[in-house]
């Protein structure tokens, strides 16, 4: 044995020109390593470096020849080891035959297990449970720290499935968003990186499943089943801010989604409906108590008659009726009832502060409020005229 190798053993060899003491700090030098698996000692050895903070991201690591005195070791183990943590995505290859530490993001990191599962035989059942045990703790996390802008964004995907039951395609890409914005409240990177490598994997197998009769449906619901658990969590962590009421934050055709949140918070009042039209779209909601106010858009549900109607159902079931924006229509209906003195103003100014008329120029009389009370005029037709009568377009 030479002096360099019997250095190399007792663990004093100077790498890369550093000091002995230096060496068998950065975890290259130490005890021979066992015979046995010396590869994968090796490797574990180089993955500890890394873990303790020894080695980071864009760390060369010393020579083939430095190393194998440092572990005494021959080149091939060594190499077998450097291989593999090459192909988990851990080192790379430089110019010149050094190693270099990766950036270790998770994409990275990763990568190797979506290339074994593209590879592999796909079971479709395998698949499944994979991804219910990812997905699932991924929408754990998301209901605990998801910030209020991603749950707007998960709540409003889910809605906005239920256009898509006849459109595939147009259900695919959204299904795509609303598992980003999942992953997104969740804010774990590796498990997002996983999910979405089982995603991706499945592309061709949801092209089939979304064109089979009633699927689409069933992951819609789904979606408002993930909403509605997000909403949930997310209405008990705001309690302290003692919010009057939460509107809207499922699509209005959900009753069952709606029973589950006033069972989860049944002292929160909870609204909707401004996209229900007509009365008959009220029915269940009223008749049901699913909800604490109905909240119809004067001008979307067929005016002032149709509201009336409906205004009088929810009175015989003592639920108030508080009508969605519909400007200076909502006013006049307030003013005619005798429940809540109070409606929705649309601040439509840029500031989003400024008071301005909901309707802009159109109108001339628009009332707008002052100090928060508003005043309406007895005038015919709500007391507003046209300012320009002139784009007004006769029908034949």
């Amino acid at each position: 044995m030479d002096i360099a190798e019997k250095d190399a053993r007792s663990g004093f060899l100077q790498l890369s020109g550093a000091p002995a003491a230096e060496a068998a700090q950065s975890g290259f030098a130490g005890p021979e390593l066992e015979r046995r698996s010396i590869s994968e000692q090796v490797a574990n050895r180089i993955m500890g470096m890394i873990k303790s903070g020894n080695l980071k991201s864009g760390d060369k690591l010393p020579t083939e020849a430095q190393m194998t005195l440092a572990f005494g070791i021959s080149r091939p183990p060594l190499r077998e080891a450097l291989k593999a943590l090459t192909i988990m995505g851990v080192l790379e290859s430089r110019q010149g035959g050094r190693y270099t530490v990766t950036d270790l993001s998770p994409s990275r990191l990763v990568a190797p297990f979506n290339a074994m599962l593209s590879v592999a035989d796909f079971d479709v059942h395998e698949h499944f449970e994979a991804r219910v045990l990812v997905d699932c703790e991924l929408v754990r996390l998301c209901t605990r720290r998801a910030a209020p802008d991603v749950v707007q964004r998960i709540l409003k995907l889910a809605v906005d499935g239920v256009a898509f039951h006849a459109d595939p395609i147009g259900f695919r890409l959204l299904d795509v968003e609303f598992h980003q914005a999942i992953n997104r409240g969740a804010n774990h990177q590796l498990l997002s990186t996983v999910s979405q490598g089982l995603y991706d994997l499945a592309l061709d197998f949801r092209r089939l499943a979304s064109s089979v009769p009633g699927n689409i449906a069933i992951s819609v619901r789904q979606h408002i089943e993930v909403a509605e658990a997000v909403v949930i969590r997310l209405a008990e962590a705001a309690k302290p801010l003692n919010i009057h009421w939460w509107e809207e934050v499922l699509s209005p055709e959900d009753n069952d989604g709606y029973r589950e949140i006033k069972r989860a918070h049944p002292a929160l009042k909870w609204t909707t409906a401004e996209h229900e039209y007509t009365r008959y779209g009220f029915r269940q909601l009223i008749c049901e108590r699913i909800i604490d106010i109905v909240q119809p858009d004067v001008m979307w549900v067929g005016g002032l008659t149709e509201t009336l109607r409906i205004a009088a159902h929810a009175a015989a079931y003592d639920i108030p009726v508080v009508p969605h924006g519909s400007g200076p229509y909502s006013y006049h209906f307030i003013a005619s009832q005798t429940g809540p003195a109070f409606c929705e103003y649309v601040a439509a100014s840029p500031d989003g502060k400024t008071i301005h008329p909901v309707f802009g120029e159109l109108f001339v009389g628009e009332p707008v409020p002052l100090r928060g009370r508003m005043k309406l005029s007895d005038a015919p037709g709500f007391g507003m005229e046209l300012r320009d009568r002139s784009i007004l377009v006769a029908v034949s």
